[in-house]
């Protein structure tokens, strides 16, 4: 299927759109939603152990109002607490740890769908493209 360029924000639209559909299809049933897989996967990444929600608001550049119900939700499940030293930081808690390997594997079965049919060749032109799509978007910022 051969678009026109002019096309190819619709096509991106089209496909940020599904992916945020299936998201929260496979996150239903672990009482997630995708702020909170945001949220959980700057913990998961290992490059720092806790956040405060300033830092989150920051990294993840999403309002602070989302990023503190997200926050809330994860402590009221139980996957995130407010570090006791006072430092107003937020760390994962055992269950939020363990639920790590469950997220994992439902990304890798987002990841399967995704790619899904497509030769080598056609991942990697799309990678390409998606790369320096990426690229002009944050100089005209």
């Amino acid at each position: 299927m051969d678009l026109p360029t002019e096309q190819i924000g619709d096509a991106l639209f089209t496909v940020t759109r599904s992916l945020k559909a299936l998201t929260e299809k496979e996150l239903k049933p672990l009482g997630l939603g995708t702020g909170q897989l945001q949220i959980l996967m700057q913990f998961y990444a290992g490059e720092a152990t806790r956040f405060t929600q300033n830092g989150l608001v920051a990294i993840l550049q999403i309002d602070k109002g989302n990023v503190s119900r997200n926050i809330a939700k994860l402590v009221e499940k139980k996957y995130l607490r407010m570090r006791e030293d006072g430092s107003r930081n937020y760390e994962l808690t055992a269950e939020g740890a363990l639920l790590k390997t469950e997220l994992v594997l439902f990304l890798k079965k987002i990841h399967r769908t995704m790619v899904e049919g497509l030769s080598p060749e056609e991942l990697h032109a799309t990678m390409k493209g998606l790369s320096r799509i990426s690229m002009n978007l944050e100089e005209s910022t």
